[in-house]
């Protein structure tokens, strides 16, 4: 027993801990967020709009991580190389900042065109224009970089507040809906305008204007990462855009409600995977075993606690929809029914995608996800123009158990290779 309380206190003074501790406050309130949001969304607007309100929110999602463009995953390593020298850290925050800003100029632009293209869903689509100037802005990478989440932490909390509190106000029927992504950018752009100015302060960051050259590398050395994540967003969100072309809004709807129950179990596994970068590059420079077996015994364990989620879904799918949504959809049902072992699936996976970032390994990443992006073309457009509706929701299973087998089936053919070169 004195060995075991040994243990946990070493354990909770690591700074693996803390990061985790803090990344997970923040992705538990995302997560909380969301699941407050939703009984409220669907209360207000009901679950038919509800849907569409979902679908110009994947857009939102794609548009961001354009406009991240990888800045959150390469730029954190950078900072945290350089977290003493203010020169280099400015030269990072600058640099990250500009290169965001002028790919949401361009997104802004294609979302004010749309208006020729897509008339009765363009307020849908304008509305979207504060969340990702939010990711345009969006500290994270920095705060990442330097491991001190706190302030990161407190202003996310007091903005989900503000943010629900927004819309209990504000959105009040369905022709209303159109504001709903409105409030939620709003609020976190404001919020991450005063964090970027606490961090200019705080660690008295000077204006280095970026030089051609450096955002060139960016864009160049970012792209198959960005190719990635997109193609890893646009596989989740395939389905809610195959629903609205063809679908019916009942099936739009209640199929939305259900994925975003299993997009907030993605944002705690990404809690996870992130925490655990900074102590997995490390073991990763002490050796190719070490870091083997670390992957390997941290696999089971986070695939474990997700397994208990999905069995949660399995088990009371009802009740989680009559909740949410305010009543009872058996449609929404078996959808979520399907889908509940996806979370676990995700969890084992994230540490193969971590492993392939560790050896920088961005081109077979890309390669992985062009293969999935057409599988979720082809099963989406498949089972949608089918009718099918009872199997919609064993579309995110069946692309996350093909993103699991491509990951390990490419991994152990990697290890093959390394460990007997020819």
């Amino acid at each position: 027993m004195n060995i075991f309380i040994s243990l946990i206190k070493n354990i909770t003074k690591t700074k693996v801990f803390a990061n985790f501790v803090n990344l997970s406050v923040i992705q538990v309130s995302n997560t909380v967020l969301m699941i407050l949001m939703i009984p409220i969304i669907t209360r207000a607007v009901g679950l038919e709009m509800f849907g569409h309100v979902m679908v110009s929110n994947a857009i939102a999602g794609l548009m961001g991580i354009l406009i991240n463009y990888a800045t959150v995953q390469t730029s954190v390593k950078e900072i945290a190389f350089n977290h003493k020298d203010n020169k280099i850290i400015s030269k990072i925050f600058n640099e990250t900042i500009f290169i965001r800003i002028l790919l949401f100029f361009l997104m802004t632009a294609i979302l004010v065109s749309s208006k020729y293209f897509f008339p009765v869903t363009f307020l849908l689509y304008l509305s979207i224009v504060p969340i990702i100037f939010g990711e345009a802005i969006n500290p994270l990478f920095f705060f990442l970089g330097q491991e001190n989440l706190r302030s990161y932490n407190l202003s996310n909390l007091v903005t989900k507040v503000i943010t629900i509190i927004a819309i209990l106000i504000f959105i009040k029927g369905r022709s209303d809906g159109v504001w709903v992504n409105f409030i939620i950018g709003l609020c976190t752009s404001v919020n991450y305008l005063i964090l970027v100015f606490v961090l200019i302060k705080k660690y008295q960051l000077k204006f280095i204007m970026p030089k051609k050259k450096d955002v060139i590398k960016i864009y160049t050395g970012n792209f198959y990462l960005v190719a990635n994540n997109f193609s890893v967003h646009l596989q989740q969100s395939l389905m809610l855009f195959a629903l609205q072309r063809w679908g019916t809004d009942a099936w739009l709807g209640a199929y939305s409600l259900c994925d975003k129950v299993i997009w907030s179990s993605r944002l705690l596994i990404i809690s996870i995977s992130s925490a655990l970068y900074p102590k997995s590059a490390q073991l990763f420079k002490e050796g190719q075993v070490v870091w083997i077996k670390f992957r390997n015994k941290t696999k089971i364990y986070i695939g474990g606690l997700f397994f208990l989620l999905s069995a949660v879904l399995f088990l009371f799918p009802g009740f989680i929809i009559l909740i949410l949504s305010g009543q009872e959809n058996e449609t929404a049902v078996t959808f979520l029914r399907f889908m509940s072992l996806a979370p676990t699936l995700a969890a084992l996976n994230s540490m193969n995608v971590l492993d392939r970032l560790l050896y920088n390994d961005t081109k077979s990443i890309f390669q992985i996800a062009f293969i999935l992006l057409l599988l979720s073309l082809l099963i989406s457009v498949t089972l949608v123009k089918s009718k099918s509706y009872f199997w919609f929701g064993a579309y995110t299973l069946s692309i996350e158990s093909f993103a699991l087998l491509l990951y390990e089936l490419h991994i152990r053919r990697k290890n093959n290779l390394s460990l007997n070169p020819k």
